[in-house]
């Protein structure tokens, strides 16, 4: 997902930024919320009254991602003002939120495949396809997006969520040559805020000129960041 979706600050600094304090209104007992599918803005309840960790003393401690995020460039690192739960909801299903942003930024033939758990059943992973509107002035208008999205086993609900996200890219030059690598940490720090990194890295599949290359690394960091 395009970054400043949730993120309109700085790059590297943590910043409190201007959601809604009570995210998108979801309220009720804590469940996995990956498993809402929710395309017409109507959640299942995925949050609640986390207070109920003071119970256990190790969950006040903030989660580690698991994650290096030395490998790769740190696009977001800001604490967002609402639940880790709702946060997750709003970035990573068929919610209002979602699909607002992208009616905005005129991205459209939206295929959510829902939360599933891998064959293996170690971790749940789900794909998302999309067409993006480009704003060039010369070259292609659009380009299709798959993405291939992998919920860590270190997830779990009310505490943490780590998210790896492998996207490629179709209908733009040298597409064939790259994709990128984008992983999510969405952290507890309290009850209603949330750490939120972001982590992506343009991997290649074959050689390409260092011309070729400087123009992907620029238009794609032009795109993750917009």
């Amino acid at each position: 997902m395009p970054l400043d979706a949730v993120v309109t600050s700085g790059e590297h600094s943590p910043a409190v930024l201007g959601l809604p304090e009570h995210g998108v209104g979801i309220s009720g007992p804590t469940t996995d919320a990956s498993d809402s599918s929710e395309s017409d803005g109507e959640h299942e309840p995925v949050t609640g009254n986390l207070d109920v960790l003071t119970e256990d003393s190790s969950a006040l401690e903030i989660p580690l991602c698991p994650v290096l995020h030395s490998e790769g460039r740190e696009v977001v690192n800001a604490v967002i003002p609402t639940d880790v739960d709702t946060l997750f909801t709003m970035l990573f299903t068929s919610s209002k939120f979602f699909l607002d942003f992208h009616t905005l930024r005129k991205t459209f033939d939206i295929v959510q495949c829902p939360w599933q758990q891998s064959s293996d059943g170690s971790q749940k992973i789900r794909q998302v396809s999309f067409t993006v509107t480009l704003n060039h002035v010369m070259g292609p208008k659009h380009s299709q997006v798959t993405e291939s999205q992998v919920m860590l086993p270190v997830s779990k609900p009310g505490r943490m969520y780590a998210i790896d996200v492998e996207s490629v890219n179709a209908g733009i030059p040298y597409a064939d040559s790259f994709y990128v690598t984008t992983h999510f940490c969405l952290s507890r720090l309290t009850p209603n805020e949330t750490k939120m990194c972001v982590v992506n890295q343009i991997k290649y599949k074959k050689s390409v000129w260092k011309y070729t290359k400087e123009t992907v690394n620029r238009s794609t960091l032009c795109g993750t960041t917009q």
